[in-house]
């Protein structure tokens, strides 16, 4: 029994919604397969972060105030990389 202004239409929200194309439009399954821009830039940066771990391996003496240690380069740079990072997104942040 349906009532008063309902019906047995299923709503098209959620992950069973049916979707409609216009005439003569091309539904997505339909299209040649492309890479996104930003994943091409993406294993680009990949391809070149682990040729430059690879190059960098060799082990460097850091001094940080008084402790010293040794690491490889590809390390010590990627450290100072991350806190570079960080300080910069604080910095962002403290500027909103």
């Amino acid at each position: 029994m349906v009532e008063k202004g309902r019906s047995d239409v299923h709503s098209p929200v959620g992950p069973f919604r049916t979707l409609t194309w216009q005439a003569g439009s091309v539904p997505d399954r339909d299209r040649e397969p492309t890479m996104h821009p930003r994943l091409i830039a993406a294993l680009v940066l990949v391809v070149l972060l682990v040729v430059f771990i690879f190059e960098n391996t060799r082990r460097t003496k850091i001094r940080f105030i008084v402790p010293q240690f040794t690491a490889p380069l590809w390390v010590a740079l990627a450290v100072a990389t991350l806190v570079g990072a960080a300080a910069g997104a604080l910095a962002a942040r403290h500027r909103r």
